[in-house]
């Protein structure tokens, strides 16, 4: 049996938990700054990435603890294996995801599966370095109303993709971030009960030591 065990250290954040922030905050408005002509562009690309996936990995020949490995040059991100996923399952009852960087367009997607009821509950850690970028501080602000939704902002540069549906659970960990700037990329998925806990214990463990760094990714 695998016998885990996880430490984590101290992390600096910048999201402000002050109500009266938060009130100013909650008025103001976001929105994806993404054109249909680019959205579906994208949503083509996405699917077809999400096809080539299929014919390296089926879900259902996934047994219990097995891994598979892949390395690719083809722009796989975790976009990719999200619309992978979406298209395989019914519904995922729990989606976890740790991201250095976030895309417009994943965030486009994920409110789009939340509100369909395809993804019924979301928890995302993502790197609070990102609010030098307008547009990703836009877009989590934006994905954090949706219901269901956690977003936990830290010192993050961790890729993980956590899928409970259906009381299978699946772990893919890799080097491409929720975006669409992959490269070459590595990634390992396998069904592992154990291995989902483990990254669910340690991303909660964070959470509730710094339990202001979630929700909000507003101005310092």
């Amino acid at each position: 049996m695998l016998d885990c065990d996880f430490k984590v250290g101290a992390c600096n954040f910048f999201c402000d938990n002050e109500q009266e922030n938060a009130d100013t905050e909650d008025k103001k408005t976001y929105k994806i700054k993404l054109d249909k002509k680019r959205i579906n562009n994208l949503t083509k690309i996405i699917a077809q990435q999400s096809s080539d996936i299929s014919e390296i990995l089926e879900l259902k020949e996934l047994k219990e603890g097995n891994q598979l490995r892949i390395v690719t040059t083809k722009s796989f991100n975790m976009v990719s294996f999200l619309e992978y996923f979406m298209q395989n399952q019914k519904q995922i009852d729990n989606l976890t995801i740790a991201t250095f960087n976030v895309s417009q367009f994943a965030v486009y997607k994920l409110i789009d599966y939340l509100k369909k009821g395809l993804i019924l509950n979301l928890t995302m850690l993502a790197c609070n370095i990102n609010n030098f970028h307008e547009r990703c501080v836009e877009s989590l602000n934006l994905l954090a109303r949706e219901k269901n939704t956690k977003i936990i902002g830290l010192n993050n540069h961790t890729k993980l993709m956590l899928v409970d549906t259906d009381n299978q659970y699946y772990v893919l960990e890799g080097s491409g971030n929720l975006s669409q700037n992959a490269r070459i990329e590595q990634y390992l998925i396998e069904q592992n009960k154990q291995m989902y806990d483990f990254h669910t214990g340690w991303i909660a463990e964070a959470e509730s030591r710094f339990p202001g760094a979630y929700v909000r990714f507003g101005e310092n």
